[in-house]
């Protein structure tokens, strides 16, 4: 089924139906600070993209290996949400904008063909060690902080470590990980909080590829959008202002 609508100040995109969003565990990746028009130019140059859900709110671009009919696809009712699907599409899209003394930090082309620039701090911050020490494994170093934090926090603390909060890939990593917990429950950096039910890696805005979840879960309980993981290895969806241990990566 085709919807076709368009956009008086984008006619250059087929918005398949707009006031929806797309709930499927297909995404192929996420992408933070785009515009409309740039997030179907990096679905046309992605092999396996069918189509996008475009947050407008958020400027954030899900890439998606299925389109409506296929399976482990449904849309649903959501006003920030715009379905595009690739077939039909025109094949020019904006360029990116070029970052100038107007705009030091990260610039991207909008729908509307204006820059949006997010300006990078000059202010320094505070690096930290690792309150334990750094465990190596391969190209990898894990620090394992017995403080409980929030999840944001946890992430906030990471970052002055020069790090991101752990993003499991690989069952090996997941075993390895699971044999240096203690008794606390630890969090780790997946969440959900764009849109229930899909999660990602939130530094690297990617679909999470391998998953150990918890008997039951994830059970999608309003507001818990982060990841922990129990003491035994399982993980677990939570409420991202609770306070857990937590486990950096860099």
């Amino acid at each position: 089924m085709y919807y076709a609508e368009s956009e008086q100040n984008d006619n250059l995109i087929n918005v398949t139906l707009s006031g929806h969003c797309v709930k499927t565990s297909r995404i192929v990746n996420i992408l933070p600070i785009l515009g409309r028009k740039q997030c179907v130019q990096e679905c046309s140059q992605n092999g396996k993209c069918k189509s996008v859900n475009y947050q407008k709110q958020h400027l954030k671009c899900e890439l998606i290996s299925a389109k409506h009919g296929d399976p482990g696809l449904s849309l649903v009712l959501g006003s920030n949400c715009e379905y595009i699907e690739m077939e039909n599409q025109p094949q020019e899209f904006t360029k990116s904008c070029e970052t100038t003394s107007s705009c030091s930090g990260h610039c991207t082309s909008l729908t509307s063909g204006k820059p949006f620039c997010t300006q990078e701090s000059n202010e320094k911050r505070q690096s930290i060690e690792c309150p334990s020490s750094w465990q190596v494994i391969g190209d990898k170093k894990y620090c394992l902080v017995n403080n409980a934090l929030s999840w944001q926090a946890s992430q906030n603390s990471c970052i002055l470590m020069g790090a991101n909060l752990l993003a499991i890939e690989t069952e090996e990593e997941q075993t390895w990980i699971g044999e240096k917990l203690s008794g606390n429950d630890w969090w780790i950096g997946g969440t959900d909080e764009y849109s229930e039910g899909i999660f990602y890696w939130k530094h690297s805005y990617t679909a999470l590829n391998f998953t150990n979840w918890y008997d039951g879960e994830p059970n999608a309980l309003a507001g818990e959008d982060c990841i922990e993981m129990y003491s035994g290895g399982g993980w677990n969806d939570n409420l991202c202002n609770s306070t857990r241990s937590y486990i950096c990566e860099k």
